[in-house]
This record gives C-alpha cells, sequence and structure tokens, in this order.
C-alpha cells in the first residue's frame, strides 16, 4: 500500500504566483530563489518594518532605563 501526500499550493510572498509548499521546493515558501533572494534584499534595505516604537525611540525614552531596572530585580 502506497501513501498519498496531497500536495499544498500556497501564493508566494513575493510575486503573489500559485506554487507548491514541498521539500520539491528548495525556495519555499517562494516560487523562486529570485524572489526569496528579492525578499532578503527588500528586508536588508529596511523596505518592510514591524509596527511599533523604533530603537532609537526607545533608547531615547525616559522610561527605558526604569524599565531595564525592573527586569534585572
Amino acid at each position: 500500500m502506497s501513501k498519498v501526500f496531497s500536495r499544498l499550493t500556497i501564493k508566494c510572498p513575493k510575486c503573489g504566483s500559485l506554487t507548491n509548499y514541498d521539500t520539491s521546493n528548495k525556495s519555499r515558501p517562494f516560487c523562486s530563489e529570485r524572489c526569496k533572494n528579492n525578499d532578503i534584499v527588500a528586508w536588508a534595505e529596511e523596505s518592510y518594518g514591524i509596527p511599533g516604537p523604533s530603537v532609537e525611540d526607545n533608547l531615547n525614552s525616559p522610561r527605558w532605563a526604569e524599565d531595564l531596572l525592573d527586569d534585572e530585580i
């Protein structure tokens, strides 16, 4: 008896084309090495961001020192 595995098809997070999400796709979750590399470049160029205050804002905040001291206790 052989096992049957269904392939999961997803949209590439970079270009939106459909791609297989399995071990045959070495670039998963991207459709290609090109999309994978373009995504890495976008992160490096800070094209993407995580919502919230920046690191600089946190370091310049008077609460930063208080929070640090509270964590050490």
